[in-house]
């Protein structure tokens, strides 16, 4: 009788299964969206000499074709990301440079003026 009571299961009403909607990745979402990505995905330190080390980086076509619109250039896609990163570098190491090495230009510094008597 388990069988016969089987063939009315073609009359309950399906449930439909959940939507599962996966979560973009940032790149994923760049992607989506058409927009330039670029992310360091780890930094590798040399435990035995620490000024020694390297980045990975992950990005996408519309990053690298940014990069060509701003004026680098390179056979391969990770020659371009090599000058930009090297750009990058440099520019933060001058940025932290200034900082510590300021001297004030003293002729530039507004002198009050003695009130006039």
């Amino acid at each position: 009788m388990g069988d016969i009571m089987g063939i009315f299961d073609i009359f309950k009403k399906k449930q439909k299964a959940p939507k599962v909607t996966k979560k973009l990745t940032a790149k994923e979402q760049a992607e989506k969206d058409g927009k330039p990505y670029v992310e360091v995905l780890s930094t590798n330190i040399d435990p035995e000499n620490p000024t020694e080390g390297y980045f990975e980086l992950d990005w996408n076509d519309k990053f690298i074709t940014q990069l060509v619109r701003a004026g680098y250039k390179g056979e391969k896609q990770e020659d371009i990301i090599d000058s930009w990163f090297t750009d990058l570098c440099r520019q933060m190491l001058i940025i932290e440079n200034e900082k510590d090495n300021f001297i004030v230009d003293v002729d530039k510094i507004p002198q009050r003026r003695e009130e006039e008597k």
